[in-house]
């Protein structure tokens, strides 16, 4: 038996053991490409408070570590932590993968 999956607008043949570790593979990758976010109702907020409230699931210290490489960008250029964002500011975030809410632990209070 063959079945057949959509990878990048290219579909693939495979056959059925094969099937269910790719499809947990193209489920599990981050999204391969670029956002660009244009800045209009958090202006004067933290980049850094500003990209947590949008990358739900990504961990504070990988936010601060995108931030301190120069992965994220304001308008084209690196910024600081500290740097506020203003009107018409345009954000390039690269491709996180965000954390999945995990079935065991759903519902436990520390």
């Amino acid at each position: 038996m063959q079945a057949s999956i959509e990878i990048d607008g290219g579909i693939l043949a495979v056959n059925s053991k094969c099937f269910k570790r790719l499809e947990k593979f193209v489920e599990d990758r981050p999204t391969n490409t670029v956002r660009y976010v244009d800045v209009d109702d958090a202006q004067g907020q933290r980049i850094d408070n500003f990209l947590l409230r949008l990358l739900t699931g990504v961990p504070r210290s990988r936010v601060y570590r995108l931030l301190r490489k120069g992965e994220v960008r304001v308008n084209g250029g690196r910024v600081k932590a500290t740097y506020r964002l203003r009107q018409a500011d345009r954000v390039r975030i690269p491709p996180v993968r965000t954390a999945q809410p995990n079935a065991a632990t759903a519902g436990v209070v520390p």
